[in-house]
């Protein structure tokens, strides 16, 4: 079989035309007063770079990937009544994330030159922060300004919100520590602390525990070993915290802790559960059908910020067993139980593919087939 054997320049554009392109965005829409949202068109442009490196090698993963989003688009829009293009938007970005799933594991890394792959993430992310501080007092909805533990959150459309640089700094962070760049790793990660964002913090401390594990292979070893319990674990004690906590603080007390996610939470399995073992729980209401739910119910235009019951709700059962499937089969692969953290806790609490995984999949296939992490 044929392999893609990739390099620093196929790696660059996968890793910053996304957050380049939507910083753009950003500015247009500043200047000229707007708010277009066209980021569907960046994950379009993705796609077809994506597939079009990868075609000779893994033809059958190409076409397949591309069948099933146009079918699935189709399939939505006519059963569910949902426009076409929202279906396309929602499902390219869906199967960009399953492609590289399944695909980066067997892609050849081995001409890539890592010490100018660590100049370029280095200097990207040093703009980005200064991109990020100078583009802050320009945001046009600056409604969302809150006081976190005395530090300003702005959150701004597109990249250039909290959330977004907050993930990138903190997991890029991690691959400077192993690149030897450990004083820039913590100041990056300092500085992602400071953006606000709950999940970037999390992340931060995921990041940083892993980098410094990393010289205890064995303790690795074991924890990977032991991911399903662990995931048990977790989802077993958030069950118990959460009850105690309605018990404790009611249900207003949990919206103010999960800032609001658990209202979306209980409304969202509440229909779940009413509708039962249906077609349209193993086949889902559509993409985005979670959006117009909450707009209807809350008046919120906003997902479910957690990935099991957003992917529940929107593609069913079926849709949600293959995004698990996947997820740990590209864990499995690459023995990554940085990722197996962050996946948990971004797709437990916000939502691990609406935004941009695909960075913290080039840079954990390409260090972990390196031997540089795990």
């Amino acid at each position: 079989m044929n392999t893609v054997k990739v390099k620093n320049k196929n790696l660059y554009f996968c890793l910053f035309f996304l957050p380049i392109a939507q910083f753009f965005l950003f500015w247009i829409n500043t200047i000229t007063k707007t708010k277009l949202e066209i980021g569907s068109y960046f994950h379009l442009i993705l796609a077809i770079y994506l597939y079009k490196l990868c075609y000779k090698a893994f033809a059958n993963a190409v076409i397949i990937c591309i069948s099933t989003i146009i079918l699935l688009s189709i399939g939505h829009s006519l059963i569910n009544n949902i426009k076409i293009n929202v279906c396309f938007s929602y499902l390219v970005a869906l199967g960009n994330l399953f492609f590289c799933l399944y695909v980066f594991p067997f892609v050849d890394y081995s001409e890539v030159d890592l010490k100018k792959f660590g100049e370029a993430l280095f200097k990207f992310i040093l703009i980005f922060m200064f991109a990020y501080e100078l583009s802050s007092p320009f945001a046009i909805d600056r409604s969302n300004i809150n006081d976190y533990y005395g530090i300003e959150r702005v959150y701004k459309e597109s990249f250039v919100i909290s959330h977004m640089g907050a993930y990138y700094f903190a997991i890029s962070s991690y691959f400077l520590f192993l690149l030897k760049k450990r004083f820039w790793a913590f100041v990056v990660w300092g500085y992602a602390l400071t953006l606000g964002p709950r999940i970037g913090m999390i992340y931060v401390c995921i990041s940083i525990f892993i980098a410094l594990l990393n010289s205890y292979s064995n303790v690795l070893r074991k924890i990977y070993k032991s991911r399903y319990f662990i995931l048990v674990i977790i989802i077993l004690g958030l069950t118990v915290g959460i009850n105690l906590a309605i018990q404790k603080l009611g249900i207003e007390g949990l919206m103010t802790f999960t800032s609001g996610r658990s209202i979306f939470w209980m409304n969202g399995l509440r229909i779940i559960y009413e509708d039962g073992l249906s077609f349209i729980n193993i086949f889902g209401r559509g993409p985005k059908s979670s959006i117009t739910f909450n707009e209807i119910t809350f008046g919120l235009k906003i997902w479910m910020h957690n990935d099991f019951i957003d992917l529940l709700f929107n593609l069913g059962l079926s849709g949600l067993v293959f995004y698990l499937f996947s997820i740990f089969y590209y864990i499995s692969q690459v023995n990554s139980v940085l990722l197996f953290f962050v996946f948990i806790a971004s797709a437990l609490f916000n939502g691990f593919f609406l935004y941009d995984p695909l960075f913290i999949l080039i840079l954990n296939t390409l260090f972990a087939r390196r031997g540089v992490s795990k």
